[in-house]
């Protein structure tokens, strides 16, 4: 009986020593960009960085409870198509009240502005550049990014139809000549608002931080090497392993 339960106590010690983090990922809320996929436009790719950093990936496709989020150390909710409930963000403050860590990416700004206010985060429109442009004004380079451990060694990110951020701790700014292109003609009207926007903003909430990208494909499997997109993908799975704030670095941040 001793060399029974000595046997099970070991079995429970390794069971324990061996518990990895986990990266819960949204699925429950109508996304297009799929979670594991190997396309052009879906995640296995990001999926696989926060794998190699030594999470566990879990995808959740049903309603979000506090029971899910409870082993979490990162929620991610790439861009939902729906609103969270009422009940599934009061999930979501406990979890970042209590240490968790929300990364959301954005596709459409409307199902995810009610959410991210609760962290005096807002979204604007979707920006067009003059500089540094891609194939279109609405893809983009934005390069000279300062900050903390987050953005170790990266210089530049490319951005595809992304909306400006505006957050207590704001990032990765456009040039002066930017604008929120409110018709989406790729040409500046007046009464456009023009000037330098942020497209990465980060909001700390109790022992929490949530994370805002203003752009679901900077991280999605076809844009995600361009520039230094992996670098910061393989940022944000180290930041979500830490307990340090996100701009714990003497280097200066931006700020708007």
């Amino acid at each position: 009986m001793r060399t029974i339960a000595l046997a099970l106590l070991l079995l429970f010690s390794a069971c324990i020593q061996e518990e990895k983090p986990l990266l819960l990922v949204d699925y429950a809320h109508g996304e297009i960009f799929p979670p594991l996929d190997p396309r052009d436009l879906g995640y296995a790719k990001l999926d696989t960085v926060f794998k190699e950093a030594g999470y566990e990936v879990r995808v959740i496709s049903e309603p979000l409870t506090e029971k899910e989020l409870r082993r979490a150390r990162v929620y991610l909710l790439a861009g939902p198509m729906n609103e969270l409930s009422e009940e599934e963000r009061a999930a979501v403050r406990s979890f970042v009240e209590h240490g968790g860590r929300v990364i959301v990416l954005v596709h459409i700004a409307s199902p995810l502005r009610e959410f991210l206010e609760e962290y005096n985060i807002t979204l604007g429109w979707v920006l067009a550049e003059e500089e540094n442009t891609l194939d279109r004004v609405h893809d983009f380079v934005v390069t000279g990014i300062e900050g903390g451990e987050i953005f170790e060694d990266v210089d530049s990110l490319s951005f595809h139809g992304a909306f400006s951020v505006r957050a207590p701790e704001s990032y990765a700014f456009t040039s002066d000549r930017a604008w929120e292109d409110l018709n989406l003609n790729g040409v500046w009207e007046e009464g456009e608002p023009r000037g330098r926007f942020a497209l990465i903003g980060i909001a700390r909430y109790g022992k929490g931080y949530v994370l805002v990208i203003g752009d679901d494909a900077t991280l999605a499997n076809r844009f995600i090497g361009e520039e230094d997109n992996f670098k910061l993908a393989r940022n944000l799975a180290e930041w979500g392993l830490t307990q340090s704030s996100p701009s714990n670095s003497s280097a200066p941040r931006s700020r708007r």
